[in-house]
């Protein structure tokens, strides 16, 4: 069977349930009270822990007040990476108890891409690029503690993720 998830004005998918963990819709999760992406994923070999977000803060307003939004916006979209990498392990090594489905529980780490996608809504192209650095700066200590390319930190807009089928 499969799903379509609606985030942020997006509606993602197909995916089907057993490759699917809704980690946000998760009761154990909600009961931490923690900040978590919307999805888990596993679609083309990849773990993708996807976030999504209908705006974000001009990433160029670097001597203004919106420099703080845009630092804070960055702040707390690493911190949900890190929160849902936490926890997703945490379930696979039976720390945690949540139903996931068996083909998640199996997934082989040691061959298998793990990626942080943050998808935002009618994005301009020239702001994707210092999102994302700024992103994979945030992200570089989970990037070595758990050998994560960092160039499977990806900030895409919706037409990007229509083009890679994540998107209805």
């Amino acid at each position: 069977m499969s799903k379509i998830i609606t985030e942020s004005g997006m509606k993602f998918g197909p995916f089907e349930d057993k490759y699917l963990y809704e980690i946000e819709k998760s009761k154990m999760v909600q009961t931490l009270q923690i900040k978590i992406v919307e999805i888990i994923i596993y679609y083309k070999k990849s773990l993708i822990f996807l976030e999504a977000k209908s705006s974000s803060p001009d990433p160029n307003q670097a001597f203004s007040d919106r420099q703080c939004n845009f630092d804070e916006y960055i702040k707390d979209v690493s911190r949900k990476f890190i929160n849902s990498v936490n926890i997703f392990v945490s379930i696979c090594i039976k720390r945690n108890k949540d139903k996931i489905s068996t083909e998640l529980e199996k997934i082989d780490f040691s061959t298998t891409n793990i990626k942080l996608l943050l998808v935002i809504k009618d994005h301009k192209m020239e702001w994707l690029s210092p999102i994302n650095d700024a992103l994979k700066f945030r992200l570089n200590d989970l990037c070595k503690s758990l050998n994560i390319n960092p160039s499977n930190i990806l900030t895409i807009n919706d037409t990007m993720a229509k083009e890679k089928k994540l998107l209805v």
